[in-house]
């Protein structure tokens, strides 16, 4: 009898794509991959972001946002997930000659550590 045993191997570049949604979680990630995350690749979504850090405790997230305004992003924190999307406008199409700069509708969702403060 011939007994056969198979696994998947950790692929640890699909762990580090995670780790652009989850924001303070640095020194858990840092001590698990022994500081592999300053490779991290960027998910192919709308719309690209950064997340930057500013010394030990702050972050910022830069969203690149072409063609909307402050009023019409949405911004809610709920049970440690950050969202953020964007409103549905109703303004007039006919005003623009050429129109370059879609408007798409997009939401985004970062999970934070329990000790960030927004």
């Amino acid at each position: 009898m011939v007994l056969r045993a198979s696994h998947t191997p950790l692929n640890f570049g699909d762990f580090e794509r995670a780790l652009g949604f989850s924001i303070g979680f640095d020194s858990m990630f840092d001590r698990l991959l022994g500081n592999s995350t300053q490779h991290v690749t960027n998910n192919q979504g709308f719309p690209p972001y950064n997340i930057r850090k500013d010394g030990d405790f702050k972050y910022f997230i830069e969203m690149a946002v072409a063609g909307l305004s402050e009023e019409d992003l949405e911004v809610e924190l709920k049970e440690s997930v950050l969202q953020i999307r964007s409103k549905q406008s109703t303004e007039d199409e006919a005003n623009y000659v050429h129109r370059g700069i879609a408007k798409r509708t997009f939401e985004r969702a970062f999970t934070l550590s329990d000790d960030i403060v927004v």
